[in-house]
């Protein structure tokens, strides 16, 4: 998406704000400073005055916070509005509503998968239009196992954006081992199978996406990546191999869903295993919105 503010005047500073409701009611609001340019011209894609360290054109999207303090996440789920306006001087000289559509508006299809019929636990989802084939990708996420909203949520929006994807469970779901313990790699082997079989469905290119200590079923994992990427170098592995690095960003930044929704500082504090996700929000946002850009350049490659 292209933001653009035009007729200001030249050097002019100018306020950007953005302003959305979530499903619970909670109005979250963000904004930052930019500086126009001899062409009198703002663009959310530039580096603002103030507000954020870097440029990052989904920046507005992912840092508004919420009215009350105790929100961590933008409650989403269905199409959104976000009011954008340009000030000078606090007056406001333009003014843009943004919809954030949400899978189910433009024509996703999902289907259930259960053991019992279909040897395996997840959900299908295909994009409105399965006349072309197009790659596929199977999701899994990590060590919260079964279902979670975040493998949903990345499955619906690649559909969404005309890849037919499934979400799949491994463990801690009826029919899966209870735990992270004796996961038969066939399993996902099968969740390969079954997606390459669907209407819309390129065969030959049917990729799988890991986040956490999903990582390990996709592999490789960020922990062993540079030598992973070594030896298959050293094999002559017949695919080329990229790996992205982020400074700064923390966990969350192999969460391509992250770039989606707006999240609080608070989303990188320790969890209650004494877990800490790390690195800065701003850093992680902007990882995730450039892996999930690269990923999406890859698919639309093949």
């Amino acid at each position: 998406m292209s933001v653009v503010v035009s007729g200001l005047p030249a050097g002019a500073r100018t306020t950007v704000t953005a302003t959305a409701t979530d499903t619970s009611g909670v109005p979250w609001t963000s904004s930052a400073d930019f500086q126009a340019g001899p062409d009198r011209k703002v663009s959310l894609a530039q580096k603002p005055v103030s507000g954020y360290p870097a440029a990052d054109p989904m920046a507005l999207f992912g840092l508004m916070k919420p009215s009350r303090g105790d929100d961590v996440f933008f409650a989403g789920g269905r199409t959104v509005d976000v009011t954008l306006r340009a000030s000078l001087d606090g007056k406001v000289v333009a003014q843009a509503i943004a919809h954030r559509r949400s899978p189910d508006d433009v024509g996703v299809r999902h289907r259930d998968l259960r053991p019992a019929t279909d040897g395996l636990y997840g959900t299908l989802y295909l994009p409105a239009d399965t006349s072309t084939p197009r790659p596929a990708l199977v999701v899994f996420g990590g060590s919260e196992g079964g279902l979670s909203g975040v493998v949903i949520e990345a499955a619906a929006l690649l559909a969404a954006r005309g890849y037919p994807a499934l979400a799949l469970a491994y463990f801690h779901e009826p029919g899966l081992p209870a735990t992270l313990t004796d996961v038969p790699l066939e399993y996902f082997a099968r969740a390969v199978r079954l997606l390459r079989s669907q209407p819309g469905v390129d065969p030959d290119h049917v990729l799988v996406q890991g986040a956490s200590r999903g990582g390990e079923g996709a592999w490789p994992s960020c922990i062993f990546v540079d030598a992973i990427s070594f030896r298959l170098k050293q094999h002559h592995f017949r695919y080329p191999v990229t790996v992205l690095k982020y400074p700064d960003g923390g966990h969350y930044v192999g969460i391509f869903t992250t770039s989606y929704t707006s999240w609080t500082p608070a989303a990188l504090e320790p969890a209650a295993d004494g877990l800490t996700p790390g690195g800065t929000l701003p850093a992680t946002l902007a990882g995730a919105a450039d892996s999930h850009a690269k990923l999406l350049a890859l698919l639309g490659s093949l």
